[in-house]
């Protein structure tokens, strides 16, 4: 018995393309396989955006409005994307153009939902317009690259990636309190600018969030985002996106997870060429290759790909906060925090004028309201107030450590004061 069909196959059957003999054997395979059965005829529906568009490429020049196009950035099965020149405002934008119904229907549905998503991490969409027989729709052109081209064009740092992600999920959340949900999140729609800022685009599936409504019996077109590449997305879907279940703010999460996964390990966290390879993938362990990730940052991804989606993060805000949250920064900051400490002990006990003859008894009492017991319970109720898994072991190396200096500081003060004053050795 045959195995669950490729995305080789799956393309080439949904276009008409598969050898009669192969035909009847996946056929056969399809009476009995649903989950192929359903992947077929959302193949078959969205082979009418996954075609090239037929258009005639605009010349360098040529207006389009109140746009000025200069040249083709882009081009895929909804159409081609220009840079362009806007006359009016002297900015550069980026220009969507596409002629078949089912595309327009998409970049309409695009632009309405960007319009409604002002944020610094989102692509702003500045105008939806007709020119001749096609639609446009003119955005913010980003100077720079997509997060797979900036991944790919230098070695990033674990925290320069979790910055870009962090970004990304902003513009995430921002969505969501619009109610809106990506459904496709993935490295191609994560724009990276040259000022370092990441921003969310291609809104073309975003969907308002509707747990209550399943789909109608079938995997829809849209969900498997067919553009250009035949089921290109699929490993970035939540196990409830393969089913052919709503999409929810956790079903971004998981996408979002994903693709931090693939930036920081070098490869997506679960294998499988075929649907129902994937599903069988979420049962089994998570592919990772052997390079140095904090353990903090693991289990956050751990959290984000969970298969149950109650598992996951109750929100993409919450895993935009745990990502901001590396113990080596904290622990950093507590590190500077004792040396601040300690040079201030030291400051202040230089500082303290002598208000008579010395006497070389002990010259503790000098340090009482610098480092004293009332001093050390202080610092030790702040480290609690971080509520940290390791802030009672820091609390105690901070007063271990003020403690040893106040006490040498101490034996020292006694030392020079007799060699000054009894001994007379020292001026």
């Amino acid at each position: 018995m045959r195995g669950c069909l490729s995305p080789d196959e799956i393309a080439a059957y949904a276009g008409g393309h598969t050898a009669v003999t192969d035909r009847s054997s996946i056929d056969k395979h399809l009476d009995d396989c649903e989950l192929c059965r359903l992947t077929i005829v959302a193949a078959v529906k969205a082979a009418r955006i996954s075609e090239p568009v037929e258009t005639e490429r605009l010349a360098p020049g040529t207006a389009v409005g109140r746009y000025i196009v200069r040249e083709p950035i882009g081009a895929g099965g909804m159409g081609v994307v220009y840079a362009a020149d806007d006359r009016e405002l002297d900015r550069k934008v980026a220009l969507k153009l596409l002629r078949d119904k089912d595309s327009r229907d998409r970049l309409t549905r695009e632009a309405k939902a960007l319009a409604a998503l002002q944020h610094p991490n989102i692509v702003a969409v500045y105008e939806l317009g007709t020119f001749h027989d096609e639609i446009f729709i003119a955005m913010e052109l980003v100077d720079g690259a997509t997060l797979r081209q900036w991944l790919a064009d230098a070695r990033r740092s674990v925290e320069e990636i979790v910055a870009v992600v962090r970004d990304a999920g902003r513009g995430l959340v921002a969505a969501h309190a619009k109610g809106l949900v990506h459904r496709d999140v993935k490295p191609e729609n994560i724009l990276v600018g040259s000022d370092g800022r990441a921003r969310m685009t291609d809104f073309g599936l975003a969907r308002q969030d509707d747990r209550r409504t399943p789909l109608d019996g079938e995997l829809d077109a849209s969900a498997l985002t067919m553009t250009g590449a035949l089921l290109g997305t699929i490993p970035y879907m939540a196990p409830e996106q393969l089913r052919g279940e709503p999409a929810d703010p956790a079903t971004d999460q998981f996408g979002l997870a994903v693709v931090l996964h693939e930036a920081v390990y070098g490869k997506r966290p679960f294998a499988g060429r075929t649907v129902k390879e994937l599903l069988r993938a979420f049962d089994g362990e998570v592919a990772r290759e052997p390079r140095r990730v904090p353990g903090w940052l693991r289990g956050v991804i751990d959290r984000g790909i969970a298969v149950d989606r109650s598992r996951r993060y109750p929100t993409v805000a919450a895993m935009v906060d745990a990502l901001g949250r590396d113990p080596r920064r904290t622990r950093r900051a507590l590190a500077l925090g004792v040396l601040a400490v300690g040079a201030g002990v030291a400051a202040t006990v230089a500082l303290r004028p002598a208000k008579s003859a010395p006497t070389c008894e002990s010259t503790a009492p000098k340090l009482a309201g610098v480092w004293d017991a009332a001093r050390a319970q202080a610092v030790r109720e702040a480290f609690a107030a971080t509520k940290r898994p390791f802030a009672d072991d820091a609390a105690k190396a901070v007063t271990q450590v003020l403690d040893r200096y106040t006490q040498a500081w101490v034996a020292a003060a006694a030392e020079a004061c007799r060699d000054t004053h009894v001994h007379n050795t020292q001026t």
